[in-house]
């Protein structure tokens, strides 16, 4: 009951980092604490996308929408708030590219979770074959984490672009990732199959 409490309470943190997984490297060592998060909540995503591929294809479009927008608001909301608890327990941290951030914490996932539902729309052209599918979905979490972690122009210019409030920052880098790389895929679906 103790457990259950402290998630209600910390409600916005538990989902922030992608029901805790963003904490889970840390299992593996001190010098692992901060590094990654992002790649844990892709792999959220896409578990809950190859689920939806072998369970409901005829539904994967819809759901994906729904679980892209979903985590998109809902991480506008948490993030604010998990990266004040984070900036009072550790203070600012490096990042992996070096930058000092006071917000983007590597352990929030929210944002590689939207964004890599996102990358996953064009999907439903090929759910109808299961095996062909998760291939193709594995090769967009493949480019997302990629990309994430490059963070090629134009998606740079984004997360520095103090027009946004931090909270969209974090969010609108990785949304923007997945929909390139869904228009990417859906132009070589379209030509391909």
């Amino acid at each position: 009951m103790r457990y259950f409490k402290w998630v209600i309470k910390n409600w916005q943190l538990v989902v922030a980092t992608g029901l805790g997984l963003g904490f889970l490297p840390w299992l593996l060592g001190e010098k692992f604490r901060g590094k990654g998060g992002g790649t844990m909540g892709s792999l959220l995503a896409y578990g809950v996308q190859i689920l939806w591929l072998w369970l409901c294809p005829a539904f994967y479009l819809p759901l994906t929408i729904v679980a892209a927008c979903a985590s998109y608001s809902i991480g506008i909301k948490t993030v604010p708030e998990t990266a004040k608890y984070f900036m009072s327990r550790w203070g600012p941290r490096k990042r992996h590219n070096g930058e000092v951030t006071e917000y983007d914490y590597n352990e929030i996932c929210i944002d590689e979770v939207a964004g890599q539902f996102a990358a996953g729309f064009p999907i439903w052209l090929v759910a109808y074959n299961f095996k062909v599918a998760a291939l193709v979905l594995t090769g967009t979490l493949l480019a997302f984490r990629i990309w994430d972690t490059a963070k090629f122009w134009p998606i740079s210019l984004v997360e520095k672009n103090k027009k946004f409030s931090p909270a969209q920052q974090v969010m609108l880098d990785d949304w923007y990732i997945g929909v390139i790389i869904s228009w990417i895929l859906l132009f070589i679906l379209l030509v391909t199959t």
